[in-house]
């Protein structure tokens, strides 16, 4: 369909300017993929994360719990969390963090990001070092 062609050359141009640490280019393009294709976890994905590298926290945050409740997926899922941890540690939430980060550990132990930020936040004396995960999302 003319959408999904659409929604396709959209996020492969979303993708390209992500890689090129474009973000707010990348996010006009993945905001097009999820209008053409709001199912997308995927377009989401890098929505969403885009939208937290340009500190934009609740449109991140209100993109990653939509993810978090619609995927199975358990690296997903994983990122999502961590993602939404990563947004309550800048917000000085740690116990919020902590909880968050400790949930992306149990959907996907094997994503390791989530444990490094937990240990971060219950070591970390003045600046905090988080991990968001985009690195993941370049084998999409």
């Amino acid at each position: 369909t003319a959408g999904g062609e659409e929604a396709e050359r959209s996020l492969a141009a979303g993708q390209g300017y992500f890689n090129l640490l474009m973000f707010r280019e990348a996010a006009i393009h993945f905001r097009q993929t999820v209008r053409c294709s709001p199912d997308s976890v995927v377009a989401r994905l890098f929505l969403a994360m885009s939208h937290l590298h340009l500190r934009e926290w609740e449109e991140a945050q209100r993109h990653f719990q939509l993810i978090v409740r619609w995927t199975g997926h358990p690296k997903w899922k994983a990122l999502g969390l961590n993602a939404l941890g990563c947004i309550q540690a800048v917000r000085a939430n740690m116990e919020q963090a902590e909880h968050y980060f400790q949930q992306a550990f149990e959907a996907d132990p094997s994503f390791d990001g989530a444990a490094r930020n937990l240990t971060s936040c219950r070591s970390s004396v003045g600046k905090l070092s988080l991990y968001f995960g985009s690195s993941e999302l370049s084998c999409m």
